[in-house]
């Protein structure tokens, strides 16, 4: 029984030591990757009546791969709901707004095919 006890220790300090292992080499690997646009986010008050209130919002800047590319925004469609004269939430009373999330590196299709 001992032994089975030092065996299945062993095994799982290795289980361990690979996942830690792992995730270094995964920051790692994250860490030598670049941003090919840049991004800022904007968190926006839409209104003590709203509900959500705030939303983050990016916004995209200038060109990407040395100007061959234009950054633009990938889009994310919401529902913002509204609160009643009770402050509750009414969920028939909602308006869909879409928003930016996140930042692409848009290139012509003639760059990538070369047609």
């Amino acid at each position: 029984m001992k032994r089975r006890l030092i065996v299945l220790s062993t095994l799982l300090s290795l289980i361990g030591h690979f996942a830690i292992t792992e995730a270094a080499m995964r920051h790692a690997r994250q860490r030598s990757r670049t941003a090919l646009c840049e991004t800022t986010y904007e968190e926006r008050d839409l209104g003590p009546n709203s509900v959500p209130r705030f939303v983050q919002e990016a916004r995209c800047d200038g060109h990407c791969l040395s100007g061959v590319g234009q950054c633009a925004p990938v889009l994310s469609s919401d529902h913002i709901y509204r609160m009643d004269a009770n402050q509750k939430i009414d969920r028939k009373n909602f308006v869909r707004r879409q928003r930016a999330v996140a930042c692409v590196c848009m290139v012509p299709r003639t760059f990538l095919t070369g047609k």
